[in-house]
């Protein structure tokens, strides 16, 4: 049976079309319909797991829908039930115990999760025989994102990262070249907006030319600026800025928990921001990931920062893309010497934002059945299944190495096999790279990232000044650090930033 808590005043907990769809699929069905597998032998699992498990899928609809569709094959490879359940993060914040064995959420609440000792580390006897086939993993698992306090916590089940689509026709025509500097993307910004000049240079030179595609409202580039992404878009473009090779933590001082938020290489980034967005579309603050995308495959744009996704489904036929890495800068601001300073040749000029979506899997704490909770985990992100069950979901990328020979699956229809490759190309640099700036993954981090939200919109909107809401939100950063206590809140940050052993 499967059984979904529904939050009744939440609206992330109603399902979403393609959601839904797959529940009643599930419901009407799951064991081997013709549309999973046949039966196979236990691949993977030593003996029958007798224990019936419970899963607990937190803000993701769409992941908990396709995962119900493998219940019937769980069954016939375990002779066990498997229920699936959702809950949002609203429901994890005031609960004391998880009444789940295994849970799946969002990466950033992978702090939360663990200071309120509501998941377990993972025994290293579960790892003993390599069951997360770690030499196809695109991180490794001792990586930031799947441990907290130097101990491993969970497995990846695929982490999104901002990278640039753009027009290679486009570029092409125009002799333009993709941008490595966030201040070349906005030479290019501006270019590329202005649509009548654009037409008036566009014309072929070759009779077998393939016309260009403009189409109206039309914008040089987009971002996504909605509320929970602004935050995210205004820390990516920092990102180059505030990481110099000297210093480890970017957005709190490790030893006071101040927040640098306020300082150069955050107002400088969104004073580009801001400059940038008036080359937007007008909607520009209401623009997720998953719009931004769809507006550069539909011909509405010549860049965006953004990553392509399954999920994301378009009308018609897309326009031919091309991937690069996020922009970053040449040089690096040293708080100590309070001045910019230049990247060493040996340092990457891009700077991947981690963090900003993804899901990973947990154990909970005090389940009866912990490793075979483990081994539910590894199953879904094993190599068998994980590129049948996860993509449908918009928070989740390939995280293997052998995803790479097939990507579309992750990437969608939209992108030719090409362009697909060359995306997971892209993000499998992104991943690989070690010198990289984290999202708050600490108690609290929603009302962070929220405050963080206002000064960008605030700033877009000419209300303020880029030092101003960023003085502003550096102070709600401190009144929400002092609401949850600033010893807890600098010890769980310290936690955050431990490397395994």
């Amino acid at each position: 049976m499967l059984l979904y808590l529904l939050e009744k005043r939440s609206r992330s907990a109603w399902l979403t079309p393609a959601a839904a769809a797959m529940l009643m699929a599930a419901i009407g069905g799951c064991g081997n319909n013709g549309a999973l597998p046949a039966k196979t032998s236990a691949e993977g699992f030593s003996a029958k797991i007798l224990a019936n498990l419970n899963l607990a899928i937190i803000d993701d609809p769409d992941l908990a829908a396709s995962i119900s569709t493998l219940l019937g094959e769980w069954k016939a490879q375990t002779g066990s039930e498997l229920t699936v359940q959702m809950l949002t993060a609203k429901n994890i914040a005031a609960t004391e115990k998880l009444d789940a064995d295994a849970v799946i959420y969002p990466s950033a609440l992978l702090g939360t999760l663990a200071e309120q000792h509501l998941i377990r580390p993972l025994n290293g006897a579960w790892l003993k025989d390599d069951p997360l086939e770690t030499a196809d993993l695109l991180q490794p698992p001792n990586s930031l994102e799947f441990t907290w306090d130097g101990q491993p916590f969970a497995v990846p089940l695929g982490s999104p990262q901002f990278v640039l689509l753009y027009r290679p026709n486009l570029f092409q025509r125009f002799g333009k070249q993709p941008p490595r500097t966030w201040e070349e993307y906005q030479q290019l910004a501006g270019f590329f907006n202005n649509l009548q000049s654009l037409r008036k240079q566009a014309n072929p030179q070759e009779e077998d030319a393939a016309p260009l595609v403009f189409v109206e409202p039309w914008s040089g580039a987009v971002e996504p600026l909605a509320p929970g992404w602004a935050a995210r878009m205004l820390l990516a473009r920092a990102a180059a800025y505030a990481k110099h090779r000297d210093y480890f933590s970017v957005l709190f001082d490790r030893e006071t928990m101040e927040p640098l938020i306020a300082g150069p290489p955050f107002v400088r980034a969104l004073t580009q921001l801001v400059v940038a967005a008036k080359s937007e579309p007008k909607d520009a603050t209401s623009l997720t990931p998953a719009n931004a995308a769809r507006l550069l495959l539909t011909g509405h744009a010549a860049m965006a920062i953004t990553w392509p996704s399954a999920a994301v489904q378009i009308a018609g036929e897309a326009v031919p893309v091309a991937f690069a890495n996020l922009p970053g800068a040449t040089e690096a601001y040293n708080p100590r010497h309070a001045a910019y300073e230049p990247r060493r040749p040996d340092e990457a000029v891009s700077v991947p934002l981690r963090g900003i979506s993804g899901r990973v899997g947990s154990v909970v704490r005090g389940t009866n059945s912990p490793e075979a909770a483990f081994q539910l985990l590894t199953w879904l992100t094993s190599k068998r299944w994980s590129s049948q069950v996860l993509p449908p979901s918009s928070a989740t990328a390939l995280f293997r190495d052998s995803q790479l020979d097939d990507p579309q699956l992750w990437s969608g229809q939209a992108l030719s096999t090409a362009e697909a490759r060359q995306y997971g190309d892209v993000l499998a640099t992104a991943l690989h790279q070690t010198d990289v700036v984290w999202m708050p993954r600490i108690p609290g981090e929603a009302e962070y990232v929220a405050a963080l939200d206002e000064a960008v919109k605030a700033a877009i909107d000419g209300k303020k000044s880029p030092q101003q809401a960023l003085d502003e939100s550096a102070a709600q950063w401190k009144q929400i650090t002092a609401k949850l206590g600033v010893d807890q809140q600098l010890e769980a940050y310290r936690r955050s930033l431990k490397t395994a052993p």
